[in-house]
């Protein structure tokens, strides 16, 4: 194979080639499998839709296959309109290609709009469990992770401290204890959190905890980012994992679901307090595909199917996810190899209690023609929000066989 494939040594991995798609399915040249991970969290709301494809043609069909950022272009400033009033923001919005760049531009933002205000905070905090992206900078973020490990060597940033995820346990005390004392240094410049962990292990707030958050950062003029590139658009059965908590965050920073995986993208959503400082400073960022009008095309035609009849879809998923939570629980209570199953609506995870069972797992997952994205031993489970609840019923009567067969 003459492919390097991210996150795997080379060596003797043969991975199934996919050759086609449509709704909560993918094949193969022999096989059907149930998506049950959207990708890697990205096709919202499913392969092959006539309605997101469309977009393609009338963009290509003007000519225009590409303008310059310098340049206005239809749909990406349609897009940024929409996304300020989906936010409720005055500012403004910055493109990139995916959630890790987007989410660098983040930290660089919230970083040079405290030294336009002469401040010397210089510090960005985020969890020791969390996931913001693979690029070189942004996975220097990942705290007790092997992707951050092995870049660390070269890319390590004196500037990040990891603080702990909070835990139910103590209702995330012990976390926010920490937070504050780092905030109270005077050091910080902002926090980087998801709205809903994703493959971090989808570990969960405890009720108020983001709130807690926004009230510390707002005391403390702390830039709070919240990384929605996961949790973002109907995957918790909200249109972003922060309105969960109704929070305002200074930044939302989104990508996958935005374009459901049909076109690369990434927005970050910049509040005005921030986004001012640009009116008379240049921003020097920013690269050759950034708001590609194509990507932007695809963004608006899926935008327009999230909120089509008051946001149907986003309602669907909530109740989808709480008869997945419900499945899910009664398979963890009938084995011992199972830890839990935590999650927001459609962005869970089984935690096994070892990685041979999980690997025993996932291969007898995929000749049983289900396909969930697992890693350590985390058997996620994402599917596209708008997926037939059949679909998920009989998903869950595989998944239930196949733990009983990996038992020990």
């Amino acid at each position: 194979m003459n492919t390097f494939i991210p996150w795997a040594a080379k060596q003797g991995i043969k991975p199934i080639t996919i050759l086609g798609a449509d709704k909560s399915f993918i094949f193969s040249k022999t096989k059907r499998y149930v998506d049950m991970t959207s990708g890697l969290v990205v096709v919202n709301l499913g392969h092959n839709n006539n309605y997101i494809k469309q977009a393609f043609t009338q963009q290509l069909d003007t000519g225009l296959g590409y303008v310059p950022s310098m340049f206005g272009n239809y749909h990406r400033d349609k897009l940024s309109s929409r996304l300020l009033d989906l936010t409720n923001k005055q500012g403004k919005v910055f493109y990139g290609l995916g959630g890790a760049d987007v989410n660098e531009n983040a930290m660089f933002m919230c970083l040079e709009y405290q030294s336009f205000k002469n401040q010397s905070k210089s510090k960005i905090l985020t969890f020791g469990k969390s996931y913001h992206g693979g690029s070189s900078i942004i996975s220097s973020l990942l705290g007790g992770d092997k992707r951050k490990m092995d870049k660390q060597l070269h890319f390590d940033l004196p500037n990040l401290i990891h603080v702990p995820n909070p835990s139910m346990n103590d209702n995330g005390k012990h976390s926010i204890n920490t937070i504050s004392k780092h905030i109270n240094s005077g050091r910080v410049a902002g926090i980087m959190i998801e709205g809903s962990s994703g493959s971090a292990g989808c570990i969960q707030y405890p009720k108020g905890y983001l709130n807690k958050i926004q009230e510390l950062c707002h005391q403390n003029d702390v830039t709070l980012i919240v990384d929605e590139v996961m949790s973002g658009w109907g995957r918790t059965g909200k249109m972003f994992g922060y309105n969960h908590s109704d929070i305002d965050p200074d930044i939302i920073v989104t990508a996958k679901g935005l374009t459901c995986g049909y076109s690369p993208l990434g927005a970050m959503i910049v509040d005005d307090k921030i986004s001012q400082i640009y009116n008379d400073n240049t921003l020097n960022s920013g690269l050759t595909y950034y708001g590609h009008p194509v990507s932007c095309a695809v963004a608006n035609n899926c935008l327009d199917l999230y909120l089509e009849n008051d946001m149907e879809v986003v309602k669907y998923a909530y109740c989808l996810g709480d008869e997945i939570h419900t499945l899910a629980n009664e398979i963890v209570d009938k084995y011992s190899c199972l830890v839990e199953y935590r999650g927001n609506k459609l962005l869970g995870c089984f935690e096994f209690k070892n990685d041979e069972t999980i690997q025993k797992a996932n291969i007898l997952l995929l000749e049983n023609g289900v396909f969930c994205y697992n890693r350590n031993k985390l058997l996620f489970i994402a599917p596209p929000i708008n997926t037939e609840y059949k679909v998920i019923k009989d998903v869950f009567e595989i998944i239930d066989n196949v733990i009983e067969q990996v038992q020990e």
